[in-house]
């Protein structure tokens, strides 16, 4: 008997890495593994928020643990509009803003609910690594322009011409994911512009916002409001990534349509996540909150990046200004053929005890670089998770 038909675009999805590394590390518990992949905070929330929380369960009878509107409660909306906008972001109203199931379906929502005539989606290589399984599931094509190391400035030109091939969004993290760049001004603007005179969507994904460590992050929903959608989490701020709470602004219009995705996928997002999210962007604490979370994580990126500097001298590894992660170019060891850094990460974890995320997780051009998080372990785990790495890269190429 034949089995019914299965969705082949969602059967031909690869996968996430890092839900791959979880089942690998599920079946090393009792090893000593220093974990430089994981995509999660490594401070918990703040005391004083989970005892307001814990009150707010207590004192609020079923409230709590019910429902709320598809696009979640207003008073959720309202905070997460609030503190875009003392974060230096628009000034945005609740009917602007939609909550969602976290910050991947968020990008989801964009995906299906923002899709225009074009049928094409522009990303910046190296990209996030769920934006093209995602959007080739949902029919669309994607186009790359490649940003290059040291720096990984998107490219002017290459970026114009994408644009003019036509497309329907323009889609990226800021702070980036992997590299941690910050768009500068002229990039936001230019990005802005194009999107205005090409009659297509700017989606900003911000999820590492307030984790700025030198610079300042620039709003392009400020330059052109009718073109912007940014999207965000808590996942990484106050750091509740299992709570899955993630949101979306821009137009309202726009926000309509994203909230309809959210009703006819999850029905609503979390309950007891958006009390904690009322909570917390309603707190004058959380400001002291993030600033000891931005010196912890600036402290563990720096031990990070001297121990790599003094033990892979040959590598190219920029001092991220933002987010979780450092984004090493080995090339300069390992050369940059296609699926070398997947071998060496397997060589790595088997043999030295180190988990790391290969960079072609990001894109096809990216073999020879890998993505090492500095926010999850303590820095003396760090820098013996770079001793490890570089003794695990001495032997693969010995």
């Amino acid at each position: 008997m034949a089995l019914p038909v299965v969705s082949e675009p969602w059967l031909a999805l690869p996968g996430s890495p890092t839900r791959r590394l979880d089942r690998v590390l599920e079946g090393l518990r009792g090893v000593d593994i220093v974990n430089l992949a994981a995509g999660r905070p490594g401070l918990a929330p703040p005391g004083w928020l989970l005892e307001a929380f814990h009150e707010r369960l207590i004192k609020g009878g079923l409230a709590p643990f019910g429902y709320t509107p598809s696009g979640g409660l207003r008073e959720a909306r309202e905070a997460v509009a609030r503190d875009i906008e003392e974060t230096g972001g628009p000034s945005l109203s609740w009917r602007e803003v939609v909550l969602t199931a976290g910050g991947q379906n968020a990008v989801a929502a964009v995906l299906h609910g923002l899709r225009g005539r074009h049928g094409r989606i522009l990303l910046v290589e190296p990209a996030w690594f769920a934006y093209e399984p995602l959007a080739r599931a949902m029919g669309l094509e994607p186009l790359y322009v490649e940003s290059k190391p040291p720096d990984y400035r998107i490219p002017e030109e290459p970026l114009k011409e994408a644009v003019e091939r036509g497309v329907d969004m323009i889609l990226l993290p800021d702070p980036d994911n992997p590299t941690g760049r910050l768009l500068t001004e002229g990039e936001a603007r230019l990005l802005a512009d194009l999107a205005v005179d090409h009659d297509a969507w700017l989606v900003v994904d911000e999820p590492y916002r307030t984790l700025v460590y030198e610079g300042s992050k620039v709003y392009p929903a400020k330059l052109a409001p009718g073109n912007v959608v940014g999207l965000g989490a808590l996942s990484k701020d106050p750091g509740v990534p299992g709570w899955r709470l993630g949101y979306a602004y821009g137009p309202e219009e726009a926000v309509r349509a994203l909230e309809r995705f959210v009703e006819f996928t999850v029905y609503c997002p979390p309950r007891a996540a958006q009390e904690l999210a009322i909570l917390y962007f309603n707190d004058e604490r959380k400001w002291e909150f993030r600033r000891i979370l931005r010196e912890e994580y600036r402290r563990r990126r720096d031990a990070l990046l001297g121990a790599l500097e003094r033990l892979l001298p040959r590598a190219r590894v920029p001092r991220a200004p933002a987010g979780m992660f450092l984004y090493a170019d080995l090339t300069g060891y390992l050369g940059g053929e296609r699926g070398v850094t997947e071998r060496l990460a397997e060589h790595a974890l088997a043999r030295h005890a180190v988990l790391v995320l290969p960079g072609e997780a990001f894109g096809p051009s990216q073999a020879g670089r890998l993505r090492l998080t500095f926010t999850y372990e303590p820095p003396e785990r760090l820098v013996e998770g770079a001793r490890r790495l570089a003794e695990a890269i001495q032997d693969f190429k010995g």
